[in-house]
């Protein structure tokens, strides 16, 4: 069989069901958390416009040839509250490898905007994250990580753009940082 042959596209909407499938708008889970619980390697979550709360995506990895991806399809998509993982970090991308995060809002979290740990080839791409409290991205043992076209501001503690602890190869280019502590 081919790699990514049974991959799925899942859809995430205010309006959705976490009892429903997910497999199109209009049978769309409602939080990003039951999507990044239920994806495995070579899915896609479009994310909808709208606010939603943060979620960890710590449980599947992706692979090389089929990553797990968590993206906006377009519009504003606000993550507003913390994760319910750590209540601290909008986004928490902890433990697994292969995961693209794209194209949302996190702002005004009591720590970070968005957050990789302990990981290995996690992109985090065309976010917005401001007035998050200490750092709009942070990773910490976050291994090959890519960090690109985000931008970061407000930050009122520390960083826009965080790369912590020991980690090999770490990509940051194109992202726009201003007005960080």
């Amino acid at each position: 069989a081919a790699l990514g042959l049974n991959a799925a596209t899942y859809h995430v909407a205010v309006s959705g069901s976490n009892a429903a499938n997910g497999l199109t708008l209009s049978t769309a889970w409602a939080t990003v958390q039951h999507a990044a619980d239920m994806a495995i390697a070579g899915d896609s979550v479009l994310v909808h416009p709208g606010s939603y709360a943060g979620f960890a995506a710590m449980d599947n990895s992706g692979t090389a040839n089929a990553p797990i991806v968590l993206m906006s399809t377009g519009g504003v998509v606000n993550i507003t509250s913390p994760c319910s993982y750590n209540n601290l970090d909008g986004i928490n991308v902890e433990d697994v490898s292969w995961v693209v995060i794209e194209g949302f809002t996190v702002n005004d979290m009591p720590r970070t905007g968005i957050r990789t740990a302990l990981s290995d080839h996690v992109t985090i791409r065309w976010n917005n994250c401001h007035s998050n409290y200490k750092w709009g991205i942070l990773t910490g043992f976050a291994e090959h990580v890519t960090i690109e076209h985000n931008s970061c501001s407000g930050s009122e503690d520390e960083h826009g753009i965080y790369v912590s602890n020991s980690a090999d190869d770490p990509i940051i280019r194109y992202n726009h940082c201003f007005d960080n502590y």
